[in-house]
């Protein structure tokens, strides 16, 4: 069996050095939403006393709508690109 020949400290050094000049610029607009129409009846004895809401409540409450489009941007050095894609030499092998 053969030594591993990875060099971590490298790996980070590489990473570190890429990744202190990136940007990533996230987008998100905010879509027309209605005014909450007023509720006279609880739908269950929970909602009626406020007790703690379950984490798929919460996740429901908050969640965008689903016609919402996230737009992600990551700009950075064009070394970080050698970093993260490979070259076609290597993806041939």
């Amino acid at each position: 069996m053969l030594p591993a020949l990875f060099l971590p400290a490298v790996a980070r050094q590489l990473w570190h050095t890429a990744l202190c000049s990136v940007t990533v610029a996230v987008t998100v607009p905010a879509a027309p939403s209605l005014p909450p129409q007023p509720i006279l009846i609880a739908q269950s004895i929970a909602d009626k006393q406020h007790r703690r809401k379950t984490w798929r409540q919460h996740f429901d409450r908050y969640a965008l709508d689903p016609r919402t489009q996230v737009r992600i941007e990551i700009t950075g050095p064009d070394h970080l690109r050698s970093l993260i894609q490979p070259s076609e030499e290597e993806s041939m092998t």
